[in-house]
């Protein structure tokens, strides 16, 4: 279940098309689904905060978001709030009949509240770390190609727990 609301599109009318901003508040709820051995039994509730602004060879976006965890099965697996900022350039300006390439630069941080039961912080969750990298969104038409990788600089895990070394996404849209 989503909801948004969208504050507009704020262009610039002496340089349409060639440049906007947007913001949008968004939020959803995860219901309780899965199985015992695979779903967490919690409704959580995100909210979130977006920024966007384009220019036909520039871009920047940057968002906050927070993650209400509630318990599930015993466990309430902690909030987690989360803030990020990308950079873009186009480095061929195109016609949209024609590939586009976008170059992409990130960095993503993460706080995580410690897991609790029973009123009582479980040891060894939670913590924050912050990630950076490239990614890249290639578009032809209505069809995109995204993708990218983040390298952990900094983190502060609470107690012990595996390292977060690298992430990766790739990801195909059509839009009909």
């Amino acid at each position: 279940l989503f909801f948004f609301y969208c504050s507009g599109d704020h262009r610039d009318l002496h340089s349409f098309p060639t440049r906007r901003s947007s913001d949008l508040i968004v939020g959803g709820v995860k219901l309780p689904t899965g199985s015992s051995r695979f779903g967490t039994g919690s409704t959580d509730v995100l909210m979130a905060l977006t920024y966007g602004h384009e220019e036909r060879r520039w871009y920047a976006w940057t968002d906050v978001r927070y993650l209400l965890t509630t318990q599930g099965r015993g466990v309430n697996r902690g909030d987690v709030f989360f803030y990020d900022a990308a950079f873009g350039v186009r480095p061929w300006l195109l016609s949209y009949e024609q590939p586009d390439l976008v170059l992409i630069a990130e960095v993503n941080g993460t706080h995580i509240g410690a897991a609790r039961s029973g009123g009582i912080n479980l040891p060894n969750t939670g913590g924050d770390f912050l990630t950076v990298g490239p990614a890249l969104f290639f578009t032809y038409r209505n069809y995109a190609l995204k993708g990218g990788v983040a390298f952990v600089v900094w983190q502060s895990l609470d107690g012990v727990q595996l390292d977060v070394p690298i992430e990766g996404v790739i990801a195909f849209e059509g839009h009909f």
